[in-house]
């Protein structure tokens, strides 16, 4: 079930929306509802021309098919409750490449056939692609202009609080603990995602964890591994600092 939901999800939605050169608006994905007929058509199309690229290649076929393969392996058999483009961005260059040499090649091939002889098309009509994504990137740049989201901007001003309030050697335990660490330079690490509390606790000592962040990012690891500790050993948790709402708190770990 988790491979099909995958596969259905990267064909109709994700790589049509990351690689189709046409797709110049950002598409709003709809995750809940089944892919339509449309969805299909379009998703089948982008890969039918991304794998015609690949067979126009005269090096690296073999290499690169393998490359898709193995990364598509790992991403098929992910939680289906992880999605988005983000687990496979490292290969939209790639297939954006495939794109533009499966047209250039194939349109080649094409009249070729039909002139019934050696006909080559000069590459430059593919600069007019580039007008295509003028608007993706504009809609990129307004949202990296806008403030962030309230829940993450309580979680980053926490973090800011521990750079300046910490001692060196703290070590926080959060649920993103690299973006934590980008905003207070402490040393981090995720919790044990595990409801046998004793063992959570016990990940604590092991990792010399002194703090941790209780969020409200929204992921379900919280409420059902880190709050339930919390709210059960209220002498071995501090409260050192309270956001607004929605409420983040920074507590101390004591050992």
């Amino acid at each position: 079930i988790r491979i099909w939901n995958n596969f259905q999800r990267y064909v109709c939605y994700e790589i049509p929306s990351s690689c189709n050169p046409f797709a110049f608006q950002e598409i709003d994905v709809n995750y809940d509802l089944k892919p339509s007929i449309s969805n299909w058509i379009v998703g089948v199309l982008v890969l039918i021309v991304i794998f015609l690229g690949i067979f126009r290649l005269n090096k690296y076929k073999i290499f690169i098919i393998s490359f898709l393969s193995a990364n598509f392996f790992i991403l098929l058999l992910w939680p289906d409750a992880w999605f988005g483009v983000r687990f496979m961005l490292g290969l939209v260059p790639l297939f954006t490449f495939l794109i533009y040499f499966s047209l250039f090649q194939n349109l080649n091939a094409f009249f070729t056939f039909i002139l019934k002889r050696d006909f080559s098309i000069a590459p430059y009509f593919l600069v007019m692609f580039v007008f295509f994504y003028f608007g993706k990137i504009k809609i990129l740049h307004q949202k990296a202009k806008q403030p962030y989201a309230i829940q993450f901007q309580n979680y980053f001003d926490v973090a800011i609080w521990a750079k300046n309030n910490l001692p060196e050697n703290a070590v926080v335990a959060c649920r993103k603990p690299s973006l934590f660490y980008y905003f207070s330079g402490k040393f981090t690490c995720n919790y044990l995602f595990s409801k046998d509390k004793n063992l959570f606790l016990e990940d604590f000592k092991i990792k010399k964890v002194t703090h941790t962040v209780l969020d409200q990012l929204g992921y379900s690891s919280t409420g059902l591994y880190q709050y339930p500790v919390i709210k059960e050993n209220p002498d071995k948790f501090s409260v050192l600092l309270e956001t607004v709402e929605p409420q983040t708190y920074m507590l101390s770990f004591k050992n």
